[in-house]
């Protein structure tokens, strides 16, 4: 859209009539009849509001003025550079008085259509007298000069800053940009920030919000076939008639040319090659401390010293076989049961967790475990006494319930190969006895009854 504005400039002139040719600065002024309120107008345009003896002239003091009416908004936004005198019976503008702050004095006749300048005498000022600013006319008592409408030369241009800083001094009509949104200095000043500084900068275009998520895209095509992973390392195999031996990690058979065997999984039938799994790795197994039998109550798995401490129980001999082992509280001399087992060729360690009830519902009770291997050979006489390894400790709370079920932490590794007298590298099965008392110093009152206790059995294949 073009819009037919009156425009004049005033500048400072370089050189001056009757002066010498030391240069001079020089000041524009742009001029536009009649302010608009949806027109933007820069630092320095002139507009004019009211008609008749009521017209006023007034000068822009900030960029991107936009629907500020000069007449509310003088001392921030516009000043008064000059009124109108008025000639003629209908109130028709003939003349515009025009006095700036600089000093710039000057009548404007005719302002709505072509004008004609008439300046009072004034070294300092230059007046272009068309577009191109080729030619002037100076005050300096040169008298009128004519301006056709529309001449003269724009206003105070954007100096662009890119990104703001705080670090930069910033003056009126810079622009920068921030966060994805655009701002114009309507101020001189540091450190203020663009999007909260309102006295400072003017937004000039805002950044737009976040687009919808664009439509997934098409499929890419399937990638190459990747490398072959290497091989893996063979199986165990055997070949031959009979069943494969159980729990063996060997390849050794079983003869019976009748039977045939699963082996992980597959059956594996005689005469065939069939892959073999090393041994479990691990082996579970309860060993309980007594039984009831026809209500009277034996050791069981584990074995005493004296056959009257500690003392065993029945559950209930009406309904179950279960029995158990009672221990006192704070007894004057440790109280043993114990337990021998032989444990298979590539074992490699052992570990325990104890079940036990007790009457008491507070404290807590410590069991006090040990072990000791027996290697081949060892002389089992009268005068045999094994050194055990140093006690571990286990304390567990009794259950809130009377006689509740209580199952201890698992002691990982109570004994192991290479510990004590165990060999280092078992290959053949190994004798091992293990003791349970309870500690003199825990804090459940009356019995604990020892139920039986659970073992872990490492191996290797």
């Amino acid at each position: 859209m073009f819009r037919n504005r009156l425009k004049f400039v005033l500048f400072f002139s370089l050189f001056f009539a009757g002066f010498t040719s030391a240069q001079q600065a020089k000041t524009f002024v742009t001029y536009s009849p009649v302010w608009s309120s949806s027109t933007t107008y820069a630092v320095n345009d002139m507009v004019t509001v009211g008609t008749g003896s009521g017209l006023v002239t007034y000068i822009s003091l900030i960029p991107l003025n936009l629907n500020n009416n000069p007449a509310s908004t003088v001392g921030t936004d516009w000043n008064i550079v000059g009124s109108a005198s008025t000639g003629g019976g209908s109130g028709t503008v003939t003349t515009v008085s025009v006095v700036t702050a600089n000093g710039l004095q000057g009548t404007v006749a005719n302002p709505t259509t072509t004008p004609t300048i008439t300046f009072n005498t004034d070294s300092t000022h230059f007046l272009p007298t068309n577009t191109g600013n080729t030619a002037g006319c100076f005050w300096g008592g040169t008298g009128a000069c004519t301006v056709p409408a529309g001449s003269g030369s724009g206003g105070t241009g954007i100096n662009w800053r890119a990104a703001w800083s705080s670090a930069s001094a910033y003056a009126i009509a810079d622009a920068v940009s921030y966060n994805g949104s655009s701002y114009i200095a309507i101020a001189s000043g540091t450190n203020q920030n663009p999007a909260s500084s309102s006295g400072y900068w003017n937004l000039m275009a805002q950044q737009g919000a976040t687009g919808a998520t664009g439509a997934v895209g098409a499929t890419g095509a399937t990638g190459a076939t990747g490398a072959t992973g290497a091989t893996g390392a063979s199986g165990s195999s055997v070949s031959g008639t009979g069943l494969i031996a159980a729990n063996s990690g060997t390849a050794a058979l079983a003869t019976d040319a009748q039977k045939s065997v699963s082996v992980n999984g597959v059956p594996c039938e005689v005469g065939s090659a069939c892959a073999i799994l090393a041994a479990p790795a691990l082996g579970v197994e309860f060993y309980p401390a007594a039984v009831s039998d026809g209500g009277t109550a034996f050791a069981a798995a584990w074995t005493r010293y004296d056959n009257n401490e500690p003392q065993t129980g029945s559950i209930n001999p009406a309904a179950t076989a279960q029995g158990y082992m009672a221990y006192q509280a704070a007894p004057v001399s440790p109280q043993y049961a114990e337990l021998t087992l032989s444990e298979p060729g590539y074992w490699t360690g052992t570990s325990i967790s104890i079940d036990f009830f007790s009457s008491a519902t507070t404290g807590n009770v410590t069991w006090l475990v040990q072990a000791v291997c027996i290697p081949a050979g060892t002389a089992l006489t009268s005068s045999y006494s094994p050194t055990f390894s140093t006690p571990v400790g286990v304390t567990t709370m009794v259950s809130s319930t009377a006689n509740g079920l209580v199952t201890t932490p698992t002691i990982t590794n109570l004994i192991a190969p290479g510990v004590g007298s165990c060999p280092s590298s078992p290959t053949t099965p190994t004798k091992v006895t293990y003791r349970i008392y309870r500690s003199a110093s825990d804090t459940a009152a009356g019995n604990a009854n020892f139920l039986g206790a659970t073992l872990l059995t490492g191996r290797s294949q």
